[in-house]
């Protein structure tokens, strides 16, 4: 649930997809005008296509009608008019076009899967982004299980993001990735032990069957979630569970 320190004119929403991956991962976002006037809600997705590995591009679409306070839209990644393209993954910018507060959250979905998986989080307003979030648990191919942060850029300018990783066993390995991320763009940090992200300190390949926490910091505001997978070395396939990350005071 949400209380009004939750709320804002604008919300953040760090993963969503329309039809992705083999597992046809597929995003929700619903949107309730918490405000005292009836207004009109626009998302901004910032994605890319063949499945993540196309160009950055941009889609922004509005709601036909005035929605009531206290009453919600939503906006299917499938829809025509109010979705993203297939294969897409990306990020999404939700707006109370008059200025008003909402709540936002993201239901995500296995399209290809019997029985699917549902997952979900809530978007993240405006005023709780900052330069620095925790993630209390992560796994790196531990029993089976591995984890992927899903970083979105939300100030105004390129933000190079510093993640830290620090086991629990195995002796407590740690390593420090890095990437620059353009503004409203996603980066999924995934299976960091052999990923693309640029290694700046530690063994990252001491880190393989661990679990533990990170800390992430970035020279621009950013929000990030993580979601977790039981499927191994299928990196497009996290969808078993999903939490929001905690944003701190740098």
């Amino acid at each position: 649930g949400f209380t009004e320190a939750n709320y804002d004119s604008t919300a953040y929403c760090p993963l969503v997809r329309n039809n992705h991956s083999g597992s046809l991962q597929t995003t929700g976002i619903d949107v309730q005008n918490v405000s005292t006037s009836a207004q009109k809600i626009k998302v901004t997705y910032t994605y890319r296509g063949n499945n993540g590995a196309g160009p950055v591009e941009t889609k922004q679409v509005t709601s036909a009608v005035a929605v009531n306070p206290g009453q919600s839209f939503n906006f299917y990644a499938t829809d025509a008019t109010y979705g993203m393209p297939t294969k897409s993954l990306g990020t999404a910018k939700v707006e109370g076009v008059s200025g008003g507060d909402v709540a936002v959250i993201v239901t995500d979905t296995s399209l290809g899967r019997t029985p699917r998986r549902i997952t979900a989080y809530a978007c993240f307003p405006a005023n709780s982004a900052t330069a620095k979030v925790a993630m209390p648990q992560y796994k790196e191919f531990f029993n089976g299980n591995t984890s992927g942060i899903n970083v979105m850029n939300v100030g105004s300018s390129a933000a190079t993001v510093t993640i830290k990783y620090a086991a629990t066993n195995n002796g407590g390995p740690s390593a420090t990735f890095q990437h620059t991320i353009a503004p409203g763009e996603l980066y999924p940090f995934y299976g960091v032990s052999g990923g693309t992200a640029t290694v700046i300190s530690g063994n990252a390949g001491a880190l393989e069957g661990t679990y533990g926490s990170a800390v992430i910091t970035s020279t621009q505001p950013i929000v990030a979630t993580q979601n977790e997978s039981p499927d191994g070395r299928r990196p497009l396939q996290q969808d078993a569970k999903m939490y929001e990350g905690f944003n701190l005071v740098p």
